[in-house]
């Protein structure tokens, strides 16, 4: 077996010493140089042997020391944003110093928490000379409403201890409101248009999305109520005008909501109360029977009846049109088959009458 050459010179990460070997002449000295160079910013030490040819037992050198990592300092630690409005965009600088004597690389290290994920860093790492500062932006939008403390961390080259940065506030909706509580229709006739307004207005300095109903109301041919804009979007600080339109279809008293639902933020956000008490009027009719006596065959004959509304609402009617079976014995006609009476007044229907038979007609 051959010989094994062993290598026992000093040998490690932190420390280098130069030079590692060499001759020491008589009533002389030699000058060894140590050299630190840290990986991390911390405490470091270890200890060299120096082998002295012909002497059996070798002396240790202690070599320690402490290294100091990059030292960044930013302009805020903590950064109170308040209040903003939810899906508003908010900007905030944020100035990054170099104060060590060594160059720093940071790098932002991750944060998925729900309101974490709606911050952006620009730049979110880089490299800052010694000395060097530089501006970062930071950019929240949230979709999300409520509070939040976030904190944010950039892990440094060589230094255990990473930079941090905390943001706190709260996500609110938007502000808004209503200029009536309640829209109060009184008494109302069955079949009648009546309408009632109100104005939304949106105090935020953000635009939202909005919509009207009336839980309650009927759908499709049975609806009573009908928002007119029922949905929309609302500017800044803008002003929207809001018509319902009432046309109640039975008898009955209403208490009922005209709701808003903001987009994005949430249901019934807001309310004004409906009431209204719906009839109908009192409507007579100044005969019940028209006898129009001897006639002759297929000869027009005309007499009148007149509807009296006793009512301070208006009233309308309709006539029933006459069967096709009794057109065969007889048949008849109006001049007017529907129509409004205004309240108190009356309303005059001519009636014509036409026998097909030679007999008593009755219809």
């Amino acid at each position: 077996e051959g010989d094994t050459d062993y290598d026992d010179s000093f040998r490690n990460d932190s420390f280098q010493l130069s030079p590692a070997s060499g001759e020491v002449w008589p009533n002389s000295e030699v000058e060894i140089t140590a050299t630190f160079t840290p990986s991390t910013a911390t405490e470091i030490a270890c200890v060299a042997f120096c082998d002295i040819a012909g002497k059996q037992n070798r002396f240790p050198v202690h070599l320690q020391g402490t290294g100091i990592g990059a030292k960044i300092v930013l302009s805020y630690n903590v950064i109170d944003i308040g209040e903003v409005f939810i899906n508003s965009v908010s900007e905030y600088d944020v100035e990054i110093h170099n104060q060590g004597e060594i160059p720093a690389y940071y790098s932002l290290l991750p944060n998925d928490s729900l309101f974490g994920s709606k911050f952006s860093f620009d730049p979110a790492e880089g490299t800052l000379g010694v000395g060097q500062k530089t501006t970062g932006k930071v950019l929240f939008s949230s979709d999300v409403l409520g509070e939040f403390n976030e904190d944010f961390e950039w892990a440094l080259q060589g230094s255990p201890k990473p930079l941090r940065i905390s943001f706190r506030g709260k996500v609110i909706g938007p502000t808004f409101h209503l200029d009536e509580q309640t829209l109060d229709y009184k008494r109302v006739s069955v079949a009648f248009l009546n309408t009632r307004h109100f104005h939304l207005f949106n105090t935020a300095d953000i635009p939202f999305r909005f919509h009207m109903r009336v839980p309650g109301d009927g759908t499709l041919l049975k609806r009573e109520f009908e928002v007119v804009p029922s949905s929309g979007t609302i500017l800044p600080h803008g002003k929207q005008k809001i018509q319902v339109d009432f046309i109640p279809l039975t008898t009955r008293a209403y208490n009922l909501q005209v709701v808003m639902d903001v987009e994005g933020v949430g249901e019934q956000m807001a309310s004004v109360q409906i009431k209204a008490q719906s009839i109908v009027p009192e409507v007579t009719v100044s005969t019940y029977e028209l006898d129009f006596g001897e006639c002759f065959l297929r000869y027009s004959y005309r007499k009148v009846i007149e509807l009296v509304n006793h009512s301070d609402l208006p009233a309308k009617f309709e006539l029933q049109p006459q069967d096709e079976i009794s057109r065969c014995v007889a048949s008849y006609e109006v001049d007017y088959a529907k129509g409004t009476i205004e309240p108190f007044l009356s309303r005059t229907i001519t009636v014509s009458f036409t026998t097909e038979r030679l007999e008593k007609v009755q219809l």
